[in-house]
């Protein structure tokens, strides 16, 4: 059984374990060069900035270095997370977050394009808690390639944050991409 201490360890673990995600990292807010290194390594129309120190903790969504610079000058913690954002790619047919133990499944997500990972309980279309054998699971729309990836990487007893596109992406190009992992947080 995997224990995730934080988003920090997540993100750690994620990497780790090979997972497929959206290119990230834990980065000081004083090393500039660092920040600078990763906006010019992953060129894109939109980062995501998060606190990694609070569960359903700040973030905001920047679209160059000198937003993400402005931001961070505005919050305390020391360390913070920088991501692409998956927000703006085309194409995603899932989103929400799953855990299996045994031959029991519970599902949250949608399907909806403006879904994100703080509505999605709020506004989610499939909230599912049921054996693993369940037609309705299977008539979700990108659950057979998710719970083969679960299958793939161990991800059992554990919540998994996930992101499902008709197309391959992220750091391991594939078309299930990991959010975060969360056990003990």
């Amino acid at each position: 059984m995997i224990k995730v201490r934080n988003k920090e360890h997540s993100i750690n673990l994620i990497k780790q374990m090979g997972l497929n995600s959206m290119p990230q990292t834990v980065l000081n807010k004083t090393d500039v060069e660092s920040i600078e290194k990763f906006f010019k390594k992953y060129p894109s129309s939109e980062y995501i900035i998060r606190d990694i120190f609070s569960p359903m903790g700040k973030y905001k969504f920047v679209k160059d270095y000198d937003e993400c610079m402005n931001y961070l000058s505005t919050i305390s913690a020391d360390k913070f997370c920088i991501s692409v954002s998956f927000r703006t790619i085309p194409n995603r047919i899932l989103l929400g977050d799953i855990f299996v133990k045994d031959n029991m499944v519970t599902l949250n997500a949608s399907t909806s394009e403006t879904a994100n990972h703080r509505n999605i309980y709020d506004s989610h279309q499939i909230m599912l808690n049921c054996e693993l054998f369940d037609d309705k699971l299977w008539d979700v729309a990108g659950f057979e390639k998710l719970i083969d990836y679960i299958h793939k990487y161990n991800l059992y007893e554990v919540i998994v944050e996930f992101a499902i596109f008709k197309n391959k992406v992220g750091v391991k190009n594939d078309n299930v991409v990991i959010i975060e992992l969360r056990s003990d947080y």
